[in-house]
């Protein structure tokens, strides 16, 4: 598996640009944030799920939590801005297949408006059965491998489509 640090550090790395991982705030189910940060969680855990439903199993070495927003790994959301800030001089340590997967994932989903992201992240059935656990953060935990069975139907097509891109 992959540390969630790294998986982030090196999608990050894929904004040569530095066009989709900003510090720019919108406003969203009574939430404001940074739009970055919100699309990164939503490449991470949907990474983690399509890959799920193609392995049976976690790609990324971190639980998801349930946040208004979708699943979100608290320590990615929480360390957004330093991560940003540090990528370029930071070292990951993910392994040419995993990164070959990551690429293809954030290449799918970079342009996707984040409302649409956001919404996709709420159909996870995961999200849906912890999303109203606001008083602890423990119960927010996501059980995704639980759904292994459906998110490898839900994500048939993304993966058809993962392995027929040239990177």
């Amino acid at each position: 598996m992959v540390d969630a640090r790294d998986a982030a550090r090196y999608i990050i790395s894929l904004d040569v640009n530095k066009e989709y991982f900003t510090k720019r705030l919108v406003k969203l189910n009574g939430r404001e944030f940074y739009e970055g940060n919100a699309r990164l969680n939503k490449i991470l855990h949907m990474a983690q799920n399509i890959y799920i439903g193609r392995e049976g199993k976690k790609l990324i070495n971190a639980d998801f939590y349930a946040y208004d927003n979708g699943g979100v790994i608290p320590d990615i959301q929480e360390n957004y801005a330093f991560l940003i800030a540090t990528n370029a001089n930071t070292e990951f340590r993910v392994d040419e297949t995993d990164q070959i997967f990551f690429h293809k994932v954030f290449v799918m989903l970079k342009d996707a408006p984040i409302e649409e992201l956001i919404e996709i992240d709420h159909e996870d059935p995961a999200w849906e059965e912890k999303h109203m656990f606001h008083n602890r953060k423990k119960d927010q935990i996501m059980n995704s491998l639980a759904y292994a069975d459906d998110y490898r139907d839900r994500y048939e097509a993304a993966n058809f489509y993962i392995d027929r891109m040239i990177i």
